[in-house]
C-alpha cells in the first residue's frame, strides 16, 4: 500500500498536473499567445525548460500543485477565455476516458490510479468554485462571460 501512495505522489500526481496544464496552455497557443509557463510544485525551482513558446519551471516540491499562465498582448476574447479554463480539465478527461475505457484486457493498478485521478482533476476542476483567490477553472470558465 506504501508503494501505490509513494507512487501517487511522486509520479501520478505531477504528471496529471503537467497534463492538466498543457491543457490549459494548448488553446491559449492556438488562440495565439505571446507566451506561455507552466510551473509545476512549488519551493525552490530545481530546473526549467522552454519548448517553442512555452517554459515549464520545475520545483523541489514537485508533487505540490501546478498552474499556468498564458499572456497576449491583443487580450483573449471570452470563448478563447473559456476554452483555455476548460482544456486543463478536458485534457485529463480525455486521459481518463481513454486509461479506464480504452479497450485494455488488464491494467496495472498504478495505470488504473493514473485514469482514476486524471479522472478527478478533471470533475473537481469543472466545478467553479473559490478558496480565498485561487478560482477553479469552472468558475473561470462562467467569469468568462460575465466580463
Amino acid at each position: 500500500m506504501i508503494d501505490r501512495l509513494l507512487i501517487l505522489i511522486f509520479w501520478t500526481a505531477p504528471l496529471s498536473l503537467l497534463i492538466h496544464e498543457w491543457g490549459h496552455v494548448l488553446p491559449a497557443l492556438w488562440s495565439r499567445a505571446d507566451q506561455s509557463e507552466i510551473t509545476i510544485g512549488s519551493g525552490k525551482r530545481l530546473f526549467s525548460i522552454t519548448v517553442k513558446r512555452v517554459r515549464i519551471h520545475f520545483h523541489i516540491i514537485f508533487f505540490h500543485g501546478a498552474h499556468s499562465l498564458n499572456e497576449k498582448r491583443i487580450q483573449f476574447s471570452k470563448v478563447e477565455k473559456a476554452c483555455v479554463s476548460l482544456g486543463g480539465p478536458l485534457l485529463n478527461g480525455i486521459v481518463a476516458a481513454t486509461i479506464l475505457l480504452g479497450p485494455w484486457n488488464q491494467l496495472s493498478s498504478h495505470a488504473l490510479w493514473f485514469g482514476w485521478f486524471n479522472a478527478y482533476l478533471a470533475i473537481v476542476n469543472c466545478l467553479p468554485f473559490q478558496l480565498k483567490e485561487r478560482k477553479s477553472d469552472g468558475y473561470r470558465f462562467f467569469e468568462a462571460f460575465r466580463s
